[in-house]
């Protein structure tokens, strides 16, 4: 039977148990995600400035690069760690009452 001899429903299912048989392979998949293309684009930024300056792979601007990196990488394993329980404690911003009297030292006048 041919492709047009055989049912809308049929020829439908037919291509919809292709597409999910054919996975697509590990590399396809990496190549699509936007984490290897960031990693991607990083590295080629890296090599072209590399290329383009000789001062930027010495020691002192590595240091320099990962040292101006610990504040972000702090700050956001702080936010995940806010976003994955839903929010800061309440102990956070509870504070206490700070009770007013209209003498502080007692009865003394």
């Amino acid at each position: 039977m041919s492709e047009q001899a055989k049912p809308v429903d049929q020829q439908l299912a037919a291509r919809t148990s292709d597409r999910n048989n054919s996975r697509p392979s590990v590399a396809s998949r990496l190549a699509r995600s936007l984490e290897t293309r960031m990693l991607g684009l990083a590295l080629v930024i890296a090599i072209a400035l590399s290329v383009l300056s000789p001062y930027f792979l010495t020691r002192n601007n590595l240091f320099n690069i990962l040292d101006q990196s610990v504040v972000v990488g702090l700050v956001a394993i702080g936010m995940t760690f806010v976003i994955l329980t839903a929010g800061p404690p309440r102990r956070v911003f509870r504070t206490r009452r700070v009770r007013c009297h209209p003498r502080p030292y007692g009865d003394r006048a």
